[in-house]
């Protein structure tokens, strides 16, 4: 009896081990990957400063900037009946209150690689409305890699350009038990997406009048200067500047960010949007103002239009200043009660993690052990007392 049972521990150790080695080499890719039930809220505060009149778009003096506070919450949601086994569907939206008046909210859905955490290229994935398709392949979004390592750069998707920017170790720290490793990303002046603009219903161009509105408000009195040209030049130049004036002004609209995250390496989870800096600015076409420029330089010896063109040309630093000018910056950083949230709910999947990685295979190993001896303990001693009997028959 006890070798029967004896052979059958064996056989069930080995079954475990067995069953050990294999979820080591295959359970564990399968399982920890990008869950199923997201259903996550994250709240931010911080300043929201217009540096032009936000009705007129013309630069506000220096100090007459206008600072507001600001709200802002981020809302993903998984969308579970659309998953498979190695693809995640996520919806959102993200929405800003600034002195109470709330935003648009910007809509969106990201399609993630279950295994990598990297957009997939998908028809699913959009920006605002689902006509305009995003291809965010190649780059994270909203979350790092599961088992994000200090060592290496990553690339996170920034809607407002339509490409990915760059965020680098910096640092490792401890929030809430946790042990966190802080990354931060920037850059500077990248062109913003057309639909965006659109989207927050910007105009795209200036009229010349506008144009030299704008500058007079910097104290570049173009206009004047244009109504003295207008009696001194050529009847070719006169009709040449007629055709400057004529022409729509395109804009630029430019995106400059520094963000700070804090991410729990085992699950990849952004817990903590420590700083993020948002600015935008704009860029005047100055093909139409190196054109007139290029006109009057022929009149600097005219006794009246010359000294004007004079303090024109003075005013050139200005000028290139006046080409690019901040519009907006807003400051944001996640609220200590979201923070707290984020972690504990992140210190379940690190354990859902942890057990999937090291209880569960260990505990089949350890099981499997233990019957692997008890087995060969009880087959032994079963062998003893009939080796005992052939010797006393013999």
């Amino acid at each position: 009896m006890r070798g029967t049972a004896g052979k059958i521990l064996i056989v069930l150790g080995i079954i475990l081990v067995v069953m050990a080695i294999l979820w080591w080499a295959f359970a564990v890719n399968a399982l920890i990957k990008v869950p199923t039930g997201i259903d996550t809220k994250i709240y931010y505060e911080g300043k929201y400063t217009y540096y032009v009149d936000p009705v007129t778009f013309e630069p506000l003096p220096p100090g007459a900037e206008q600072t507001l506070p600001m709200e802002a919450i981020l809302v993903l949601l998984s969308l579970d009946e659309e998953y498979d086994s190695g693809t995640a569907v996520i919806s959102g939206y993200a929405q800003n209150e600034v002195a109470g008046i709330e935003g648009e909210k910007v809509d969106f859905v990201i399609v993630l690689d279950r295994e990598t955490t990297l957009n997939k290229a998908d028809e699913r994935a959009f920006l605002l409305t689902e006509d305009f398709i995003v291809d965010r392949s190649g780059s994270h979004h909203y979350q790092f890699p599961i088992g994000t390592s200090k060592d290496r750069n990553y690339m996170v998707w920034k809607e407002e350009i339509g490409g990915p920017m760059e965020f680098e170790f910096v640092g490792e720290e401890e929030k809430a038990g946790i042990t966190v490793y802080n990354f931060k990303g920037s850059f500077s002046e990248e062109a913003v997406v057309p639909d965006y603009i659109e989207f927050l219903g910007l105009p795209t161009s200036l009229s010349f009048d506008e144009l030299m509105d704008t500058l007079a408000s910097m104290g570049i009195d173009l206009k004047g200067l244009v109504a003295l040209a207008q009696e001194r030049v050529s009847a070719e130049d006169l009709q040449a500047l007629a055709q400057i004036q004529s022409q729509k002004i395109p804009l630029t609209y430019l995106w400059s960010t520094e963000h700070e995250v804090s991410v729990e390496p085992n699950t990849g989870v952004i817990v903590d949007s420590v700083m993020a800096v948002e600015e935008t600015s704009l860029q005047i076409d100055d093909a139409a103002l190196m054109g007139l420029v290029t006109i009057l330089v022929n009149y600097q010896l005219d006794p009246v239009l010359g000294p004007a063109i004079q303090q024109l040309l003075d005013q050139a630093a200005g000028l290139e200043e006046a080409s690019v000018f901040k519009l907006t910056e807003y400051y944001l950083s996640q609220t200590e009660e979201s923070v707290l949230k984020a972690i504990e709910d992140t210190k379940k999947g690190i354990f859902a993690k942890t057990a999937v990685k090291v209880y569960i295979p260990l505990g089949l190993l350890v099981l499997g052990a233990l019957m692997l001896i008890i087995g060969l303990f009880l087959h032994r001693s079963q062998s003893k007392p009939v080796q005992e009997k052939t010797r006393r028959s013999a």
